[in-house]
């Protein structure tokens, strides 16, 4: 019987750590979950530490994006060429996210019986601060419309050689914001993906009417600032909004803010990389140098003056370099502020869809949507609204609902062991099909 291994690259070396390993009673490998930090896998590895995309990325100046890989036994001896599927956390997920809830015996078991083939999965942990930052474009966000749809598809290539370099053996998928970047991804970089597979996520902004989706939690984001709020003075929506993790809405809305409504448009800096020891990457500095920042809050600047919705001070950095404010797509009574909430509508994936530069840049490639009625923060509805775009636009779309509260826990994530199977399977299917 074929034994898979779960390896996590360690990057500070740049060597692949084996994790220990014990036999159970199935007979199948598994891995002790409290291990897993002891092997954190790192993104990027190899020849460079420093990844340029993530330069002003806050409180990232190691420019690091993180990661976990499941590897088939192929990928050793004997070497067989794999097709390769990138999983995007949700909102608060880390690098392990997936294999919390059973990524590696679900991808092993199902291998051994011939329900999927083997394949290399590349988690990739969405960013910690606020929880997410939608897997946007920005500086303070950073720039991962290039990191995901094409230097991470670089350096699987060159990190696994035996990785199939080609869209038909390529595939991407997530939960929660993870779909949002994973659709985005795929739309920013036509042609790099032949199958997507997701479940709830803010796929629609605005919603089936345009007047919903993310709009309907407008209200409820001044609801949890005011609840938190201890202040001997009336409430003020600029002055004392707050990033406490007893706001989870709010937080959303402040990574996205960062990713889709910055308060600086446009930066030019001097990035420097000073080596103290050579050979140890550990000890090597980055230095970015700010030359100068555009806002849009800058009453002097054209077209600026705009402070309606801009929030400060909430950052807090202790560098100035990556303190970056922003501006929210509402104001203090949660009603939408049309100026920002344009520069939201203008990454909803709608927009994104038609501004791709190439007529049905989703051709070919195969899609999967799953939805839970129970999904939070109105999530399920946003997939379906995504789903009808994409059916009037001519595509196949398949969709598959789940229901039910058996699971205790986040309704979000109570069906994600059988999510994550459908969507193996899925992929699977595609991969054989293109192969």
């Amino acid at each position: 019987m074929r034994t898979y291994i779960v390896i996590f690259a360690v990057l500070l070396v740049g060597l692949m750590a084996l994790t220990s390993c014990e036999e159970r009673g199935t007979g199948i490998v598994k891995h002790d979950l409290d291990d897993l930090g002891q092997f954190a896998g790192l993104w990027p590895l190899g020849d460079h530490v420093y990844q340029p995309e993530l330069s002003l990325q806050i409180r990232n100046p190691q420019e690091l994006l993180l990661g976990s890989a499941y590897l088939p036994a192929e990928c050793f001896a004997p070497v067989k060429p794999v097709p390769v599927l990138i999983l995007l956390a949700p909102e608060n997920g880390d690098k392990f996210h997936y294999f919390k809830s059973g990524l590696e015996t679900i991808a092993k078991e199902m291998t051994i019986s011939g329900e999927i083939e083997p394949m290399v999965i590349f988690c990739v942990s969405n960013d910690q601060l606020f929880g997410g930052y939608f897997y946007g474009n920005s500086y303070p966000a950073g720039n991962y419309d290039n990191i995901i749809g094409n230097e991470m598809i670089e350096y699987l290539n060159n990190r696994f050689p035996n990785v199939i370099d080609q869209a038909s053996a390529r595939g991407i998928g997530g939960v929660g914001q993870g779909a949002y970047g994973a659709f985005r991804a795929a739309l920013k970089n036509p042609g790099v993906f032949s199958s997507i597979a997701v479940a709830d996520g803010p796929l629609d902004f605005d919603g089936a009417d345009g007047a919903s989706g993310l709009m309907d939690l407008f209200p409820s984001v001044i609801a949890e600032q005011q609840s938190i709020y201890t202040g001997g003075v009336p409430f003020d929506f600029r002055r004392d909004f707050d990033s406490a993790a007893a706001a989870p809405i709010s937080m959303m809305f402040i990574g996205g803010a960062l990713a889709f409504s910055p308060n600086d448009t446009a930066v030019d800096y001097t990035r420097t990389i000073d080596y103290h020891n050579a050979g140890t990457d550990l000890d090597d500095e980055v230095v970015v140098i700010v030359n100068s920042r555009q806002s849009i809050a800058d009453a002097s600047l054209p077209g600026g003056g705009d402070s309606t919705t801009f929030i400060q001070n909430v950052v807090g950095l202790e560098s100035e370099v990556r303190n970056f404010d922003f501006h929210l797509p509402f104001d203090g009574t949660g009603s939408v502020y049309q100026p920002i909430w344009d520069m939201w509508l203008a990454n909803n994936l709608e927009t994104l869809h038609d501004n791709a530069g190439v007529a049905d840049p989703l051709d070919g490639v195969n899609m999967l949507l799953i939805t839970n009625p129970h999904a939070k923060w109105g999530y399920d509805e946003m997939t379906d609204s995504w789903g009808d775009f994409l059916d009037a636009q001519g595509y196949s779309v398949e969709r598959h609902q789940y229901v039910g509260t058996e699971n205790v826990g986040d309704p979000n994530e109570q069906f994600l062991y059988d999510i994550i199977r459908e969507m193996l399977v899925f992929h699977s299917r595609n991969f054989s099909a293109g192969n």
